[in-house]
């Protein structure tokens, strides 16, 4: 019985039917009053199709069918045909009609929220929401305040299903801090679910952050669609999917590919430094081989040329001799620009030997002492590797002479399966090492040179110093270069 007389169908036969019950009860008054049988029979009909009015339309059918029916039993009252016990006296005037609307405007008022409420719960189950969903949902009426939502949703902002149901999202009832993309708190008027109510249009793939209770931050994308068809929605759906992790992934994926562009960029300004140095250090070969062993092999042609064509005994063997210093000369000096080009130690005896006899060299007219001990470079490695492990030590070893005024050094070399490690450590006075880190007049001298000869293969270089407690340098150079 109750289903039936809530049936959509009846319902709307009661809204065509209602004025014409009006109608019909005060022409019956009207008839009444002409056979002189007033009875209160009509006019309680009267208030029963008031009642009906209200039921059927709501607070707008109620209270046109109150003040309708209210106005007529106040002239029925004065032309002294209205109900008995009534008569033309003000209290007794103002009663009936009064009646009449109070009760048509609160029953309609109760009717139109049941019917509003009903549709709002067809709609939640015509669109099949539930706590089946692995998103979460909420249904909120046209102030923001929630009238359905699921457990996933409840789940997600860390707060018991039953304390969400009633609240408003868009303030602070549900202690949820909403947030810029700088993490500082945003104005909640801002907010889709704010925009979508206030203008009833639809807020599309919304990403918004929000603190929970217990601090923790979430990034949730939002949907939410306002009532179909209303020009002023009564309800608004929403679904609310945590995107948190795929937010965090999306931003680690960006700084990846920040460090890969920056490290592309250094890359490239390495690669332009390294062609630079090799055009750099042609020219010095080629000014060294002019300077020395070219002007040498001059001399001793000249030499040659003048011992060829003289005749004197004594002074053929005067240019014989010179010639022969002469080509001495350059032949030392050949192989000391060798030297500088690639040790010619490094493929003789290996990298271990080859630094030993570096460092011992370097320091043996000083009153530096030296503490060197090599392990696991049992074979030989890339010759890349070595002549930078060498260069390093190099490096490292003549500014410790230099600048550093160290009693004693160490250096150590380490043969790992995937990498040789290199330190140097004195001291020393020390230095600060930003002071020298940046290029200067375009070119890279000693430890940014360091640097740069590491990172080209791929290995790292650390300069850890600090006036007066000394400098400690360590490379780590792989086997295999690294990307």
């Amino acid at each position: 019985m109750l289903a039936a007389l809530r049936s959509p169908l009846l319902l709307d036969r009661l809204r065509q039917l209602t004025p014409l019950a009006i109608v019909l009860v005060i022409i019956w008054i009207a008839v009444a009053r002409r056979s002189d049988d007033v009875l209160p029979i009509p006019f309680l009909a009267l208030y029963a199709a008031v009642i009906l009015s209200a039921s059927a339309v709501g607070f707008r059918g109620g209270l046109i069918g109150g003040a309708v029916a209210g106005l007529f039993l106040t002239y029925a009252t004065y032309a002294g045909f209205g109900p008995p016990g009534l008569d033309s006296g003000p209290r007794h005037v103002l009663f009936g009609p009064l009646l009449y609307l109070a009760s048509g405007a609160f029953v309609g008022y109760r009717t139109g929220r049941r019917q509003r409420d009903l549709r709002i719960l067809r709609r939640s189950a015509a669109v099949g929401l539930s706590d089946a969903l692995a998103e979460g949902y909420l249904l909120l009426d046209a102030e923001g305040a929630v009238l359905d939502a699921n457990q996933p949703f409840a789940s997600m902002i860390g707060v018991p299903l039953d304390r969400i149901i009633g609240r408003h999202v868009t303030n602070t009832d549900l202690g949820l801090t909403y947030l810029n993309p700088d993490g500082t708190p945003a104005d909640v008027r801002t907010l889709p679910l704010a925009l979508a109510i206030a203008t009833g249009q639809t807020q599309y793939d919304q990403l918004i952050a929000v603190r929970r209770l217990d601090g923790n931050v979430i990034n949730v994308r939002l949907n939410i669609a306002p009532e179909a068809g209303a020009d002023r929605p009564e309800y608004f759906v929403t679904t609310i999917t945590d995107v948190t992790a795929r937010v965090a992934d999306e931003r680690e994926l960006a700084r990846l590919n920040s460090e890969l562009a920056a490290r592309s960029q250094e890359r490239q300004a390495l690669v332009r430094q390294l062609l630079t140095a090799q055009e750099e250090e042609r020219r010095t070969v080629a000014y060294d081989i002019h300077d020395g062993p070219a002007q040498q092999l001059t001399a001793a042609q000249m030499f040659l040329d003048a011992y060829e064509h003289e005749t004197n005994p004594a002074e053929r063997s005067r240019y014989f001799s010179q010639a022969r210093n002469n080509l001495g000369d350059g032949l030392a000096e050949t192989r000391r620009i060798m030297s500088g080009l690639r040790p010619a130690l490094l493929d003789d005896v290996g990298l271990a030997d080859a630094v030993h006899t570096l460092v011992s060299e370097a320091t043996r007219d000083t009153a530096v002492k030296v503490d060197f001990q090599a392990s696991g470079l049992l074979e030989r490695v890339p010759s890349e590797v070595e002549i930078t492990a060498y260069r390093v030590v190099q490096e490292a070893v003549s500014n410790a002479l230099k600048h550093a005024r160290t009693p004693l050094l160490c250096v150590r070399l380490h043969g790992r399966p995937d990498a040789v490690s290199v330190t140097i450590e004195d001291r020393g006075i020390g230095f600060a090492p930003d002071q020298v880190s940046a290029p200067v007049g375009g070119r890279h001298f000693g430890l940014v040179g360091m640097r740069e000869r590491v990172d080209l293969l791929g290995g790292e270089l650390s300069i850890d110093s600090a006036l007066g407690r000394g400098t400690v340098v360590a490379a780590i150079i792989p086997l295999a270069m690294t990307v």
